[in-house]
């Protein structure tokens, strides 16, 4: 008995020990089990890629890169670059835009040029028909005809009853208007009101032609100071609204007061015998003038003809 005792306390007095041994078997058996693992997992890939040597040349059944046609290649450029695409497309309408026309010179033309041509306007211009027409222009007048009252008015002219009809039923090239004189007393803006109204039904009916926008000519002092109203300034006036309307392309402006203006805004007296109209002696110089300035446009279909300096 006393010797199981004596075994048993032997027993207790070395049970720590046994029991760290124990722990410490059970923690060295547990990392060595870990230690496998961790080397298989970590040497898993490259065991799996292989080697250098192993490589072996892509075969031919890989599908080599697609090859891209120029068309293809300015397809993805332009659809890669905004702003390429931008200016491809501004190029584009910038081509397609027409050009405008350049602006044109007078000429000297002779009296075939006018063989299209139309004079509409007041007594100044039945009188030029009467003293002085141009070739076979077509003359279509009256007196104390206005801008106000012209696209209406009869002239006078057999087998027509107003400028509709005249414009209705020829094709023109040229058409020269001729108002403002019996419009002096008149304020400027519903003259022009009127004068523009005319031109647009002109161009309604003939759109190919070219117009001519002739100058209110002066009249003369002594006629000035008797009427009180042809003073230099409302003419001037009245004409600068009239040369504006003038593009120097389908539109021109005529300043024919080049032949009779004394200097000082008054028609010359010796020109004149009522002192509003040249005399027919001189009315010539109107359509002489008028012949000195003549528009040559050769690409236009409606006008091709010559200048009377290209015939010679």
């Amino acid at each position: 008995m006393n010797q199981i005792k004596k075994t048993f306390l032997t027993v207790l007095k070395k049970a720590p020990l046994l029991l760290f041994a124990v722990l410490f078997c059970l923690i060295y058996a547990g990392c060595r089990a870990a230690a496998p693992a961790k080397e298989e997992s970590s040497s898993a890939p490259h065991s799996s890629a292989p080697s250098s040597s192993q490589v072996s040349e892509p075969s031919s059944s890989v599908p080599s890169e697609p090859s891209v046609s120029p068309s293809s290649e300015s397809s993805v450029s332009s659809e890669s670059d905004p702003e390429s695409v931008y200016s491809d497309t501004e190029d584009s309408s910038s081509e397609a835009e027409p050009s405008e026309p350049e602006k044109l010179e007078f000429t000297k033309v002779d009296e075939d040029y006018f063989e299209d041509a139309l004079f509409f306007g007041n007594s100044r211009t039945r009188l030029m028909g009467i003293y002085a027409p141009i070739g076979n222009a077509f003359f279509y007048g009256g007196d104390i005809a206005s801008v106000y009252d012209a696209l209406e008015m009869n002239m006078g002219v057999e087998g027509y009853s107003s400028i509709y009809d005249v414009l209705a039923t020829h094709d023109f090239g040229k058409v020269y208007i001729n108002f403002g004189i019996n419009e002096c007393g008149f304020d400027d803006e519903s003259f022009m009101e009127s004068y523009e109204e005319i031109i647009d039904v002109v161009r309604r009916y003939q759109p190919d032609a070219l117009i001519f926008l002739v100058e209110i000519m002066y009249v003369s002092e002594e006629k000035c100071i008797t009427s009180g109203v042809f003073e230099p300034y409302i003419i001037d006036n009245k004409n600068e609204h009239i040369k504006a309307l003038a593009d120097g392309k389908t539109i021109f402006y005529l300043p024919v007061n080049e032949i009779a203006d004394d200097g000082r805004g008054y028609m010359k007296a010796e020109l004149t015998g009522d002192g509003v109209h040249l005399t027919a002696a001189t009315y010539h110089l109107l359509s002489d003038y008028i012949m000195e300035h003549g528009i040559v446009d050769r690409n236009h279909p409606a006008h091709p003809a010559k200048s009377s300096e290209s015939q010679s």
